[in-house]
Parts: C-alpha cells; structure tokens; sequence
C-alpha cells in the first residue's frame, strides 16, 4: 500500500489559486493536498481542522505564515519573499508610481529596508500592520504612491485605487515550497516510523533501559526498568537518575560495563553514551 503524505497549502485569493495551479502540475500522487483560503483572524480553526484531519505539514506565506507560528509549533514552509523578489518588485513599482512602500506584517521576518533602498537607489519606505482594519488605514492615508506585498496588501490597495506590485516571484518560489514541504513530510513519517519501532523494542523487552538527556535527567524507562526500580513514569521522569538510584548516576561519557544491587538484587548495569552527529546527548 502506498503511503500518503498530507499537506495542508493556507492561501489567501491569487496566492491559492496559484497553489492549486502548481500542485495539479506536480503531480505527486503519493502527496495529499488542501488548499485553504484564509486570514491571520480564521487561522486557528483551520489549522484545528486540518490536524484532525490528519494533516501536520502546512505551507503559508506572509501573515498567515508568521501567525502560524506564534500559534502552532507544527511544521510549516513559508512562500518566501526574499531580497531578490522585492528588488524585483521595486523595479516593477517604477511603472506605477515613484515612492514605493513595501508592506509587512508584524510578525512576519524583517525587512531590510536600508539594505533594499541602497540597492533600488533611493529611499524605499516600510509600512507595518498588524491586523487588517489598520492595514487599510495605513494604505488610505499614505503618501507612498505604490504598496508592495502579499495578495492581502494588493487586495486593500484595489480598493482604495492605490497602485501595488506583488512581492511574491510566482510559481517558482510556491513550487519549491511544496516540494521541501514534502520532502519535510517524508522525513516526518520516517521519524514517525524509527520512533514506533523504538518505542516498541523499549517497552516489549525484558531487559531494564533508562535514557537521560546530557544532564543526567531521566527522560524515559521502559515498564522493565520500571519494575526493578519499584518506580512509576512520573515518579522517576524529569529527576536527576542519581536521585532516582544512587548507584546508577552517569559516570562521564565513557561506556561503563559494571554490577549494581539495586533493591536487593544484583544486575549487570552497562553505561552508554547517546551521540547526535557526533554530540553527547545523554544515556
């Protein structure tokens, strides 16, 4: 049976048009894809709906990116908007009008302003919002003569028949986040996977195992470990493993190959340090 990643897209009017476009050209049948129409305000029962849906990789651009993560601490892909594409779009902005703004979320990454307008060669102003009301203020009562952003920004300059340049390169940078998207999904599942069988193999054995995190603190032991210690899971998580058995603290980051009475009962204990890419990373 072939394995199906889910993938929840959050656009808002062209930017989801434009992803349900390039997710029917990619064709990746192995992918499951919704593609959401939505504002920083609707985002957190869409993002609730998607999780019992099963979906755990998201991609979003603009505010509904930076809203994503100060609400969730899923994964998400932003659309990005890099310093190319807004040196892109102050080009385009010359055709338009002559004093230029490019407009931001609150939360959203950083615009370097300074870097952007000694590139354009003259002065680029940066207007900030943070919900959609005082967007459309900001945009009604400034004096820059063309706004450049996200489809939100271009919605709210058309109404009040101001000039806009999107910020987005197009079908490009949205292709290239639904692929690392996937690849993200396909590394979940994985990681999903290697953290079932580990799981299993933990609790199913007969042999006693306790993992700590570089600090000697007892992160997890299986129901043997359990048993030999006469503890339960939230007796013993979180403590020192030291606290826990005297004779069991981590000595350095050596494997250590010894006998400890533990309750009255002698066993052979052996010490082996977790490596991550080379880092001690615990017991």
């Amino acid at each position: 049976m072939q394995e199906v990643y889910k993938i929840c897209f959050l656009g808002y009017q062209e930017l989801t048009t434009m992803a349900q476009k390039n997710i029917d050209a990619l064709q990746l049948p192995d992918t499951k894809f919704i593609v959401e129409d939505c504002t920083p305000q609707k985002l957190k029962g869409i993002i609730d709906k998607a999780v019992a849906d099963g979906y755990e990789i998201f991609i979003g651009g603009g505010s509904n990116y930076a809203e994503f993560k100060r609400l969730s601490t899923l994964h998400i892909q932003e659309v990005e908007i890099t310093a190319i594409d807004y040196l892109t779009a102050l080009q385009r902005s010359k055709e338009y009008g002559s004093r230029p703004a490019i407009v931001s979320y609150k939360y959203s990454s950083p615009v370097d302003i300074a870097l952007l307008s000694q590139l354009f060669g003259q002065p680029v102003g940066l207007i900030v919002y943070e919900d959609r009301s005082e967007l459309a203020d900001l945009i009604g009562n400034s004096n820059y003569d063309v706004f450049i952003g996200t489809t939100l920004v271009r919605e709210y300059a058309q109404q009040q028949h101001r000039n806009y340049v999107m910020a987005y390169s197009g079908d490009e940078a949205i292709r290239t986040a639904i692929l690392r998207a996937r690849n993200r999904a396909i590394s979940l599942r994985r990681e999903q996977k290697v953290a079932t069988v580990n799981r299993a193999l933990m609790q199913d054995t007969n042999i006693g195992i306790i993992i700590t995190d570089e600090r000697g603190y007892v992160t997890t032991l299986n129901a043997t470990a359990r048993e030999y210690l006469g503890l339960s899971m939230d007796a013993a998580q979180g403590r020192l493993l030291g606290e826990v058995q005297k004779n069991l603290a981590p000595k350095g980051t050596d494997s250590i190959d010894s006998f400890k009475i533990i309750r009255g009962v002698r066993f052979r204990c052996t010490q082996k340090p977790l490596l991550l890419k080379g880092e001690y990373i615990g017991h």
